[in-house]
């Protein structure tokens, strides 16, 4: 049994508190605002595909962590300046981060020592609402553990008891990168192009692949790796028109409308624009319509 706190109570981190806490680990859970009322009143409650998960986890409201085996921090990618110090001071043996850094990952690494930190990312997504958090498992994303790292072994040991189809990824900052631009145009698309009709998802989802290509070229002309490979495999190997009847279907199922809406919806003008803003950095000055697309968000 590992002792386990969750920095963050949003989706993610009530996801993996719930899933370890049922798997019979020691589990904190750390809140803040109205969602540590919530947790305090009616206790962890997670909707994931169905199943319903309400185990007995601590729950406080003090980033002040106790010694533990591992901290998982799941705070925003927008909340992660204002909360390193507090994960820093953490005495726990392993650093979980379940977060993108986004400019900030130089930082992370040297405030928290590359000897205990391992690199995550979630492979669910959802909202909350009334206190329950209701989520997804994307299928075409399952939980990723950076490969390689000190502790990348005992991450890979007690995720993969909770998800079957975690991965390693031996080059994390490339998958971060890559992840960056891919997930900043999907918001984009959602949250500022019509999607309601058939037509609509149709016109956006050939906008999507046109623009990812552009953005993955220009990627890969300053050096940098396209991992997963299916990712550029789709935006640059497969015939456009297979590759937008793709994610029109996409753009109407759970992976889209649980996994991703309700969350970029939340944090239009927060996390999803300094997302947006980073891939715009990432990608650079040459794809004109990757650009395009991410404006608004990034509200440029």
């Amino acid at each position: 049994m590992a002792r386990v706190r969750v920095l963050g109570a949003g989706v993610v981190g009530s996801v993996y508190a719930a899933l370890l806490a049922d798997a019979g680990h020691e589990v904190t859970l750390i809140a803040r605002g109205s969602r540590l009322v919530d947790l305090r009143r009616h206790g962890l409650l997670v909707g994931l595909d169905g199943r319903i998960l309400a185990p007995d986890v601590a729950v406080t409201k003090s980033p002040e962590v106790t010694d533990c085996d591992v901290l998982l921090v799941a705070v925003r990618g927008d909340q992660l300046a204002a909360a390193l110090d507090d994960i820093a001071a953490s005495p726990a043996g392993w650093v979980w981060m379940f977060t993108n850094p986004l400019e900030l990952r130089s930082d992370v690494e040297d405030r928290l020592g590359r000897d205990r930190l391992v690199w995550c990312f979630s492979g669910v997504g959802g909202g909350v609402k009334d206190g329950q958090v209701t989520a997804h498992r994307v299928g075409q994303q399952p939980t990723v553990v950076e490969g390689g790292a000190a502790g990348s072994k005992f991450a890979s040991q007690l995720l993969g008891a909770i998800d079957p189809h975690l991965r390693t990824e031996p080059d994390m900052h490339a998958w971060l990168n890559t992840h960056t631009v891919f997930v900043a145009a999907m918001a984009a698309l959602v949250l500022e192009q019509p999607l309601e009709t058939r037509s609509q998802r149709v016109r956006g989802a050939v906008l999507l692949v046109r623009a990812m290509r552009q953005a993955f070229d220009s990627l890969e002309a300053q050096g940098a790796r396209i991992t997963p490979r299916n990712l550029r495999m789709i935006f640059g190997r497969v015939p456009l028109p297979i590759a937008a009847l793709y994610w029109a279907a996409q753009l109407s199922r759970p992976v889209v409308q649980v996994s991703m809406l309700p969350h970029a919806t939340a944090t239009r003008t927060t996390e999803q624009r300094a997302v947006a803003a980073h891939a715009l950095d990432l990608a650079g000055h040459g794809p004109g319509l990757y650009r395009q697309l991410l404006a608004p968000l990034a509200g440029t």
